[in-house]
Parts: C-alpha cells; structure tokens; sequence
C-alpha cells in the first residue's frame, strides 16, 4: 500500500499532504483516531475527517474518493 499512497501524494502534490505513522511507535495516535486495524487510512480536509477506511481498497475507488473530496487544482 506504501506505494500507491506515494504515488497519490505525487499525483495530487498541490492538494495532498502524506502522513504516515506507525501503529507501534505511535500508539496515543491510534487511540485517539480509533484506528483498529491496519492499513488505516484517513483523508483530512479542512481539519476534519471526510474520509476512512480500513484494510484493502480499489485503486480506482481511491482515485475517484480523491478525486470528489479534494479541491481542484487551478488551472494554469
């Protein structure tokens, strides 16, 4: 998953910012998030949650989740 989350972060570089933490080393995190399962992802926009999921996605499903939830970039 670790690449094709890269690879979102290069494809939507003037709209997303990758975090990533590791469950282990940053268990406070994933109690205050919830997260019960890893993979994990969670999608913030404006300081809220807009999106989560757990475990296995489509790559289209993402691009399309992404593509609805983040603002479109200025054309130049």
């Amino acid at each position: 998953m670790s690449g094709l989350l890269y690879q979102l972060r290069d494809d939507f570089k003037d709209a997303l910012r990758l975090v990533r933490a590791n469950a282990v080393s940053n268990y406070g995190t994933v109690l205050n998030f919830g997260v019960r399962g890893t993979p994990t992802v969670i999608l913030f926009h404006g300081g809220k949650q807009r999106a989560r999921w757990s475990g296995s996605i489509r790559v289209e499903e993402l691009y399309d989740l992404l593509d609805r939830l983040l603002p479109a970039a200025p054309e130049g």
